[in-house]
């Protein structure tokens, strides 16, 4: 390391010296570094350590303390310069090379194995090993092969679909009333034996028990670039019971090929392609599947709205919600769940509420006929009033009030009381409200309840007091949620009817998708 001389300010000021006490290589230089102190190429004037010679020229990163070793760590520390650290003997420093115990690159003893990326497949650099990319970790003899553009398998073959079965699945045309954009279909099928894991000693066509090898594609069987969007939200490896959402980006009535996606299994060593944020993500705020409950749950949108249990214990978990595991709640525990506040759930323009929820007959015919119960709260009704809910009226008799609520700037409630005859006894329902703002619509299992417009509406926020998102009661406390509830989302999106109405057809109606398995090719084995 080389040092400019000191520079006095009185009796050298014109020039740089030598220091004597440490010999003509070492200089050192002034305070501030004088301009006609330098410092050779690669090197920098920096302030010292206190006690120490007022500056030096140091490194000015790794690359200036290069000793062109390869056995050593060369690094630049800020306050010492470079850094040469020898690397342990044995450590890899070249193709077929390992570091001896003086630190010099020397070649591995013939038979020796190299395994420079980790990934238990040693270098084919010295003709011993196997793996096709020395460099890459994901990347290995037998590795699964992933839709990334690599051989990852060293197969010779790059992003290949090598799947056993392929079945199609189709929604059909009359449940669609026009064409739609990035739809999540849930595909949902039970106790099917063919889904079920051979592993275990299952007999079934799933090679991984957490169905990995579950996918779904549109346009082929057997392209990355047809690989469709898609979450499982529960798949069961030993009844073979399946629950998945899969985005289509276009479904039309009069198109066919819009409507037909492939479901494809039996893949060993296969890859989780899953990637629920794009399922979503694009016109979700939050999406919440409820199940398996417990003390949190998860935003599959990706954006990190966690759900996290308020109240004596969290909802209990059942397993026959509308589309998979669902939440229980039970008022007299006052079970909730609460979001923190976000910027993005503070919607005020287009945008759509929606839940399903059930509501048990004991319930129903409760005499109390006060309180609310609140399916989904962001909104507070004084001080000021703000925000917008979707909620249940408690019953005087055997049917239940649905409410939407809106406010506008100035705090002025707005809202739908939905008359008795809108009953909904005890199986599950669909909730949705929707903004389009001025206008608000209310819909029960995809049908118009009933609509509001006025100009002068708007929903309104208040950035002095914000609010969380609560879900199964009020974000002001009371009017505890008594019943079942799955599938809660908010969309920055304002939803038509025909996309309500075929998000209902979809969960409820057994013949919205059709999935055929060819008996000639022995039950959808691919040829």
């Amino acid at each position: 390391m080389r040092r400019c001389a000191l520079c006095l300010p009185v009796l050298f000021a014109l020039g740089c010296r030598f220091d004597p006490d440490f010999g003509s290589e070492y200089l050192r230089c002034g305070e501030g570094c004088p301009d006609h102190c330098t410092c050779v190429a690669g090197q920098v004037c920096v302030p010292v350590a206190e006690g120490a010679d007022p500056a030096a020229c140091l490194c000015a990163q790794d690359a200036d303390c290069d000793d062109g070793m390869a056995c050593t760590l060369d690094r630049c520390d800020p306050m010492q310069g470079c850094v040469l650290e020898p690397m342990a003997a044995g450590s890899h420093c070249g193709p077929c090379q390992a570091c001896d115990p003086d630190g010099v690159c020397a070649p591995l003893p013939e038979g020796s194995l190299k395994d420079s990326d980790g990934d238990g497949d040693f270098d084919v650099a010295c003709g011993t090993g196997t793996d096709c990319d020395d460099g890459d970790a994901a990347v290995y003899l037998g590795a699964p092969e992933d839709c990334d553009g690599k051989d990852n398998d060293c197969d010779g073959q790059t992003d290949e679909f090598v799947y056993t079965y392929a079945w199609t699945v189709e929604v059909q045309e009359t449940a669609l009333g026009e064409p739609l954009r990035g739809f999540p279909v849930l595909i949902r099928i039970e106790g099917d034996q063919e889904l079920t894991s051979v592993a275990g000693g299952q007999e079934g066509k799933v090679r991984h028990a957490r169905g990995w090898d579950i996918v779904f594609t549109q346009g082929g069987t057997d392209s990355c670039e047809a690989l469709l969007p898609y979450e499982i939200e529960h798949y069961d490896p030993g009844s073979g019971t399946l629950a998945a959402w899969v985005r289509l980006e276009r479904l039309d009535p009069l198109d066919e090929s819009s409507r037909r996606f492939f479901l494809l299994l039996g893949r060993d060593n296969a890859p989780m392609l899953q990637r629920p944020e794009r399922v979503w993500a694009a016109e979700y705020t939050a999406v919440y599947h409820m199940g398996p409950s417990g003390e949190q749950i998860a935003d599959s949108t990706g954006r990190g709205h966690l759900a996290a249990a308020v109240g004596t214990r969290s909802p209990d978990p059942i397993s026959d919600g509308i589309a998979g595991p669902a939440a229980r709640f039970e008022a007299d525990a006052r079970q909730a769940f609460e979001v923190e506040h976000a910027e993005d759930l503070d919607l005020e323009d287009d945008f759509t509420l929606e839940t399903w929820v059930r509501v048990p007959q004991s319930v129903l015919v409760a005499s109390d006929a006060s309180g609310e119960w609140q399916a989904l709260s962001h909104h507070r009704h004084n001080d000021p009033a703000i925000g917008y809910a979707l909620l249940l009226k408690r019953p005087q008799s055997d049917h239940a009030h649905i409410e939407l609520r809106g406010y506008n700037e100035a705090g002025d409630e707005r809202r739908f009381l939905i008359a008795r005859e809108h009953g909904m006894g005890i199986d599950w329902h669909h909730l949705a409200g929707v903004f389009h703002l001025p206008t608000m619509q209310l819909y029960l299992d995809g049908e118009l309840l009933c609509e509001f417009d006025d100009r002068s509406f708007g929903v309104g926020w208040s950035a002095d007091t914000p609010l969380p998102l609560r879900i199964g009661n009020a974000v002001q406390g009371g009017f505890w949620f008594q019943g079942d509830i799955d599938e809660l989302r908010i969309s920055h999106a304002a939803r038509s009817e025909s996309w309500l109405r075929a998000h209902v057809a979809n969960l409820t109606q057994d013949g919205f998708l059709i999935v055929g398995r060819p008996a000639e090719s022995g039950g959808g084995d691919l040829p």
